[in-house]
């Protein structure tokens, strides 16, 4: 298998010179003096951002590889840097869509385990178990959207690719799948399933809505719209403890709107906890339900 390492980036002022004096060194290690003396025409750097909707947070790597690997030495070496043996990954590559004014990005393709590695892709952790349980036969990208009260759409969430079986070909199966691979509390998959599901298609250069989801219909990718919380709504937002002390809990707290902005392409929202006056920041249209 090719030898893929990763690593993660040091960033620093232009002004210090961290490596200016390696040659000088008289006590270099044998490891670190073949990786300076390596061949280094022969490898390539390229970025990863892993997205890790169990642990609600996502990790940007920076991967040094040969100029022939591919996809599938890449998830061995990701797996190997997390120490998770046990770990799945899908990977996708983005493209800049536009939609009027506003640019976001979408999903151009997924990549297979054979594929070379672009320069920069995305990948999504998958639970193993969950995939052994179920038939899975596709993936499914779900576009977030948010309609502000004019009838704007606006981002809501980075791109989803949902593990779909032969039995998810109606609109409640996909929104039931969507909600597990975002581990939702059952408040906020109620809200989900409530939303409107539009097939899409993508060429690249836009993000296209075709018409309502029909069961079925075999699209590669759906848009699910969110109705967008008006600042001054009350809401409950619905978090899981990620601790495995806590895992499992759902936490509810009731707040209110006080912030509504778009920031990184998402529409972005803030709540002030009623009881303790605490102000939640950059919570998702996923995170919590207007009463």
């Amino acid at each position: 298998m090719c030898e893929v390492q990763v690593s993660f980036a040091f960033l620093t002022s232009r002004t210090v010179e961290c490596c200016c004096n390696v040659s000088s060194s008289s006590k270099v290690s044998s490891r670190a003096s073949q990786l300076r003396c390596a061949d280094h025409s022969s490898r390539r750097v390229v970025h990863v951002k892993l997205l890790d909707f169990e642990a609600g947070c996502s990790r940007a790597f920076c991967v040094s590889c040969p100029v022939s690997a591919d996809i599938c030495a890449l998830f061995d070496a990701l797996s190997r840097s997390e120490n998770a043996s046990a770990v799945e990954y899908v990977g996708f590559v983005l493209a800049t869509c536009s939609s009027g004014s506003r640019t976001h990005l979408a999903v151009s393709r997924i990549l297979s385990l054979q594929d070379s590695i672009p320069d920069f892709l995305l990948c999504q952790r998958v639970s193993p178990e969950e995939r052994l349980k179920r038939s899975f036969i596709r993936w499914l990208v779900v576009n977030v959207f948010v309609c502000s009260g004019d009838g704007e759409l606006f981002v809501g969430h980075v791109p989803v690719l949902v593990p779909l079986t032969a039995e998810d070909v109606g609109k409640a199966a996909v929104l039931v799948a969507t909600a597990r691979v975002l581990c939702l509390s059952a408040e906020c998959e109620a809200l989900l399933r409530n939303c409107v599901v539009v097939a899409c298609s993508n060429n690249g250069r836009k993000l296209t809505m075709e018409g309502p989801w029909q069961d079925a219909c075999g699209a590669e990718q759906v848009a699910v719209i969110y109705n967008a919380a008006e600042v001054g709504d009350v809401v409950v937002v619905s978090a899981q403890w990620h601790s495995s002390a806590d895992r499992g809990r759902t936490p509810i707290v009731q707040g209110v709107v006080t912030r509504r902005y778009v920031q990184d392409g998402l529409m972005l929202f803030e709540v002030k906890e009623v009881d303790t006056s605490v102000v939640m920041e950059r919570l998702t249209c996923t995170q919590f339900v207007p009463l």
